[in-house]
């Protein structure tokens, strides 16, 4: 018979030694692959002009400063019939896809479901051997090191919280999304392989992480002076056009807004909405500074054939406010095809439909111009 856990009665850092059994994992798998991390890092240093006490000082503040960003659409609706900012208001806590059964990836956040299976996988198959609660599975974010005002994977949502950084000690990492099956993992104590991964992709490219034309000695440097200036975030700061390219955190330990975020940073468009004032009341209770960035927009005519699906323009059409899309307005397309349409099936299409949008917002959108 399956234990009932009551998270109101047990203690946080009872809660957090649940999960220690995915960080030891990943860690202990990080360890047997550090060597090779180190010597990949030590090539591409000596390649790039990048001393030694830069790398150490880059690590060091990688592991001490830097935050991890939790993207999300605050329109979602969960399971009780609230939206997402709504739910957070009221519960004071950001929750896992187990328990919101909302993703902006895939839907599949139930036993044997695909997010199931991958978890074992990437965890060493804690979740099938444990008894380990919905919620205190991994709650998924991305780490924040150039300070995109728009976040570090914006494909994810359209607002996103940011961290703490003693978070960080709660989190695992992989390269890329865990979706792929990366084989290069860490932990903030672990850092290495990370690292090595981002270094040779922008010695590679010249790109990583929503940077473009940079070689890795100015990768370097950019992180240092950013997560070692005053203050986190400037809402002036360039928005990136990143879809793919991030560093993704799984934070193994439940997330409480008034003890573990410092930061809200909101789309524009939700400027003058209702959000507004559910934004600012979430903040005001839970301690946290509401921050806006400028936001994108994109007129109908400009949503391309070429860049998810041919059909994207006549959904542009189809829920576009004044000729235009921005998030604001997907948050409204989807509240209508929630009334509108009763076929599950159907709904889930429309949805689908308006994530793809929502890409094309972050890939093409322009600025937005508050009147």
């Amino acid at each position: 018979m399956a234990k009932k856990y009551n998270q109101t009665v047990l203690k946080r850092s009872v809660l957090r030694t649940y999960n220690k059994l995915a960080i030891d994992y990943i860690e202990a798998y990080a360890k047997n692959r550090v060597v090779a991390a180190q010597a990949s890092i030590g090539h591409v240093a000596e390649m790039s002009n990048i001393t030694l006490a830069e790398i150490i000082g880059l690590k060091a503040s990688i592991r001490e400063k830097a935050r991890i960003a939790l993207h999300f659409h605050p329109y979602r609706l969960v399971e009780d019939s609230l939206t997402v900012v709504e739910s957070m208001l009221q519960t004071g806590k950001y929750s896992n896809q187990f328990e919101t059964k909302v993703s902006n990836g895939s839907l599949t956040a139930f036993k044997g479901g695909k997010r199931d299976v991958w978890e074992n996988l990437l965890f060493g198959g804690i979740y099938d051997k444990h008894d380990i609660p919905n919620f205190l599975r991994p709650i998924y974010g991305s780490l924040s090191l150039v300070g995109h005002s728009n976040g570090p994977s914006p494909r994810f949502g359209s607002c996103y919280f940011l961290t703490k950084p003693a978070l960080s000690k709660y989190a695992t990492f992989t390269y890329l999304d865990s979706y792929t099956k990366p084989k290069e993992k860490g932990t903030r104590d672990c850092f290495e392989e990370i690292l090595a991964c981002l270094l040779s992709e922008c010695f590679e490219r010249d790109a990583a992480i929503g940077e473009v034309g940079v070689r890795p000695d100015d990768l370097v440097r950019k992180i240092d002076r950013h997560l070692n200036k005053e203050g986190m975030f400037a809402a002036n700061s360039p928005m990136s056009r990143n879809l793919d390219h991030y560093i993704e955190a799984q934070i193994h330990t439940e997330i409480v807004l008034s003890q573990d975020v410092d930061y809200l940073v909101a789309d524009a468009a939700y400027r003058g909405t209702a959000y507004e004032a559910v934004f600012k009341k979430l903040c005001t209770s839970n301690s946290i500074e509401l921050l806006w960035n400028e936001g994108r927009a994109l007129a109908v005519e400009a949503i391309p054939k070429n860049f998810r699906g041919p059909g994207m323009p006549a959904i542009g059409r189809e829920i576009a406010v004044d000729h235009k899309i921005d998030a604001s307005i997907l948050g409204l397309a989807e509240k209508r095809y929630r009334e509108e349409i009763r076929d599950e099936a159907a709904r889930i299409d429309k949805n689908q439909q308006l994530k793809y949008l929502w890409h094309i917002l972050v890939k093409y959108g322009q600025p937005i111009v508050l009147a």
